[in-house]
């Protein structure tokens, strides 16, 4: 008996369904959705762009449980054979900035016809471990602004005050949040073009990464 083709829709409710009503750990229902994802072929880089794409609102169950294919060890094995792979896997493909359907095109390229990744259990892997990504959903970005690093510090010369003023509100003493963000474009309103803006943004981000980097130190060594 011939098997009836299945829908896009009908691929993407399932999926809906399975994320909707979570019984297991985010491994497990990853490899619940790859097996939607390849009913169709035709419609696997769609179904893995609906995948990503869905509200992550839900509660997983983080408990060992019985009569799963993945346990926790199994979990742990595969994060140390594959996950750098995978990871460098996608930060190539990130770095294209791809149109969103082009994108999810490669990356299913990626995991279903990898050399490396050829069994369904290690192909729902990459889907589960690419999931956790804090990177996705995917976005093509707009073209930044770049330039020399002479202009660079030049600019950076020039907007001193406006800096220190910067650095004083980001680590100053607030209640809230909005608080701060509010400041923090009040001195952006200030500066005369998008360029400055940037390099504004650029110091504020390494900022906060060196202040990110300083209290992870601190916990360690407290």
């Amino acid at each position: 008996m011939q098997k009836q083709e299945m829908s896009l829709s009908e691929i993407k409710a399932n999926i809906a369904n399975i994320l909707s009503n979570p019984a297991e750990d985010r491994v497990n229902t990853a490899y619940k959705i790859y097996e939607e994802i390849i009913k169709e072929s035709q419609y696997s880089a769609e179904a893995l762009r609906y995948f990503y794409e869905y509200p992550d609102d839900e509660e997983f169950s983080n408990k060992e449980q019985e009569n799963l294919i993945f346990t926790a060890e199994d979990k742990r094995q595969f994060t140390g054979l594959y996950g750098k792979m995978i990871d460098g896997a996608l930060e190539t493909l990130l770095r294209k900035n791809l149109p969103c359907s082009e994108f999810y095109k490669e990356l299913w390229d990626f995991i279903e016809h990898n050399t490396i990744l050829t069994e369904k259990k290690q192909k729902a892997f990459a889907v589960y471990y690419t999931w956790i990504d804090i990177r996705l959903p995917y976005f093509e970005l707009p073209e930044g602004i770049k330039m020399d690093n002479e202009i660079y510090q030049e600019k950076l010369e020039e907007m001193e005050p406006l800096l220190k003023k910067m650095r004083f509100i980001l680590y100053t003493p607030m209640e809230q949040k909005t608080e701060r963000a509010s400041r923090i474009m009040q001195v952006l309103d200030e500066m005369k073009d998008e360029e400055d803006k940037a390099v504004m943004m650029a110091q504020v981000l390494g900022m906060i990464e060196r202040r990110n980097v300083a209290a992870l130190v601190r916990r360690r060594e407290g």
